[in-house]
């Protein structure tokens, strides 16, 4: 919470050494968004940092932001 993920970094952390599709990355953003009740425009858990990549923005147990 509170630091932008880069898409880069998305795709090393998770897919590591394999090419994968900024489309795919996409893909499955999508889907976590879903799972969680947000989607491209109603961003409260997972919001768009434009040019830049993810930000996680829900608050968490004990956060006191």
């Amino acid at each position: 919470r509170g630091n932008v993920v880069t898409k880069n970094e998305l795709l090393d952390e998770v897919w590591g050494d394999r090419f994968v599709s900024e489309a795919a990355l996409s893909s499955r953003v999508s889907a976590a968004r879903r799972a969680v009740g947000d989607d491209g425009k109603a961003q409260h858990t997972i919001r768009t940092v434009h040019g830049k990549g993810f930000l996680f923005v829900a608050e968490v147990d004990g956060d006191a932001r």
